[in-house]
């Protein structure tokens, strides 16, 4: 260990050339200082998804929603979180992204997502005896913004809508 901390070693500087990231001062081992360095640089491409679904759920929680269901799947459907607020069963898309450079993640709902979120929705009252007249679809955008700690959470309640 004591080998790899010194910034001439051999074996040191051809992993910095090959892998592109660089030591973290003060750290013991040198290839996990990479590494925590490298990991806080951004969150996985996969995981965007999950980390802003269960952001969005606490945000829920906060608001006063019961979340009910999360990532409830159907044939020909699916929803995010399906929650309880105020007597409405609440069908909830998420939506996160880094970067408005493909739009924002309010954008990036089609009518074909739009459907099967609904269908999810549906199918959910009627398994569990609610009306289909108190279904609302709302949409959650989270945005991570490069340098700010917090992401940016927003709740568009209705956009959704529900055609009977």
């Amino acid at each position: 260990m004591t080998a790899l901390r010194q910034s001439g070693n051999k074996r040191s500087r051809s992993f910095e050339r090959h892998s592109g990231i660089r030591a973290v001062p003060g750290v013991r081992s040198v290839w996990l200082g990479r590494l925590l360095e490298k990991l806080k640089a951004r969150v996985a491409p996969g995981r965007i998804g999950t980390l802003g679904e269960r952001l969005a759920a606490h945000h829920l929680e906060d608001k006063g929603y019961q979340v009910l269901a999360r990532n409830y799947s159907v044939r020909g459907g699916e929803a995010d979180i399906l929650a309880a607020h105020q007597g409405l069963i609440v069908v909830i898309e998420v939506k996160a992204r880094r970067s408005v450079r493909f739009g924002t993640p309010a954008q990036a709902i089609t009518a074909r997502k739009r459907r099967r979120v609904l269908l999810a929705g549906q199918i959910y009252c009627r398994r569990n005896g609610h009306s289909l007249s108190r279904l609302r679809g709302d949409v959650v955008s989270v945005m991570f913004h490069r340098g700010k700690r917090e992401p940016e959470i927003r709740h568009y309640v209705g956009v959704l809508g529900y055609e009977r």
